[in-house]
């Protein structure tokens, strides 16, 4: 198989991943990775998120307005400063990140599972040498090569 069909057959295994998940908790992926990042520290600064996950701060109001809405954070207004948002998660959220990274470890088991040991090893050992290698602002760089 050459490499762009292997590179379109694992890109769509991850496309239902992330559709098996949407479903799931019934959010976009980017949502989903926000609320996880909130849960990770368990109450952030809305600047914070913004800066330290590189998200638009537009598109995070809209993503914090949706988690909001369906309950799995808070926005609580920071004692010291009155002007700063911090987002707090909640059970609910709590419970749907849980739930998440149950699914992302079923995921993984079953995806690298389908190797015998020896093969899974080297995969990964694979896997991760092409990530410390990868510079992402020359993934789309082309020759003189016609389509």
């Amino acid at each position: 198989m050459d490499e762009m069909k292997l590179l379109h057959q694992v890109i769509d295994v991850f496309k239902y991943k992330e559709s098996y998940q949407y479903h799931t908790s019934q959010l976009q992926p980017q949502d989903m990775y926000t609320l996880e990042r909130i849960y990770f520290h368990e109450s952030m600064r809305v600047m914070d998120v913004a800066k330290k996950y590189h998200i638009p701060p537009s598109t995070l109001t809209g993503i914090i307005d949706r988690l909001c809405k369906k309950g799995f954070i808070q926005r609580v207004r920071n004692e010291e400063d009155r002007r700063a948002v911090e987002v707090v998660i909640t059970d609910l959220g709590k419970q749907l990140v849980c739930q998440h990274i149950h699914e992302d470890k079923a995921f993984a088991k079953n995806f690298f599972g389908a190797l015998e040991d020896g093969k899974r090893m080297q995969f990964k050992g694979l896997l991760e040498e092409l990530l410390e290698n990868i510079y992402r602002d020359k993934l789309f760089e082309l020759g003189e090569e016609d389509c």
